[in-house]
């Protein structure tokens, strides 16, 4: 499965959300996504996880939209981004899965 690194992530006007006067990128949403330390609910991630967030993290930092990611690896990608707004893990959620934003 392939993630489209050139989505942009657009706010609840549908302007494209911007950090620095540039637009957010998926990859740097991704990574801070995956590396955060507790769930959306507060609690802190199992060790085991921790370590397979490490290596999707190594694997983001030299992904582009041709990289090849697994289903495991796409399904705790969304799991991470749930750490976020509805808005933005929503929008993250269709790009992992594929679905067409309306």
């Amino acid at each position: 499965m392939k993630i489209d690194f050139t989505h942009q992530l657009v706010d609840s006007e549908g302007k494209t959300v911007l950090e620095e006067d540039a637009p957010v990128t998926i990859k740097t949403v991704l990574k801070r996504a995956i590396l955060a330390d507790a769930t959306p609910a507060g609690q802190p991630i199992p060790v085991d996880e921790k370590v397979k967030r490490f290596d999707i993290f190594l694997k983001l930092r030299s992904a582009d939209s041709n990289t090849d990611w697994t289903l495991d690896e796409i399904a705790l990608l969304d799991k991470a981004v749930m750490v976020y707004s509805t808005l933005i893990s929503g929008q993250l959620h269709y790009l992992l899965n594929n679905k067409t934003l309306p």
